[in-house]
């Protein structure tokens, strides 16, 4: 629908990439794209990175939502060793 166009366009428009559809790219593993939603069946849920962070991505899976929500939780594994030093640089 046009709503959740938009949204992927400001995304993408912000430079921040889906952490799911990263992977998938590399590994062609379809239960990355798996739907989120319960009900709806779609995948509504997502987790977006920055440039600097998208190296980093190691890791991403849909969580049981043990009948506590209308959603599956996700989670994505970052690991910071790949990302440029300059990049983890902590600012005062």
């Amino acid at each position: 629908d046009v709503y959740k166009r938009q949204v992927v366009l400001a995304l993408q428009r912000g430079g921040l990439t889906d952490a799911a559809a990263h992977l998938y790219q590399q590994t062609k593993d379809e239960e990355l794209l798996a739907p989120t939603g319960v009900y709806g069946r779609t995948r509504v849920d997502q987790i977006h990175v920055t440039e600097q962070l998208t190296p980093a991505i190691v890791g991403y899976e849909r969580l049981d939502h043990q009948n506590l929500t209308d959603h599956h939780p996700v989670r994505a594994e970052l690991d910071l060793h790949k990302v440029d030093p300059i990049e983890r640089a902590e600012f005062h």
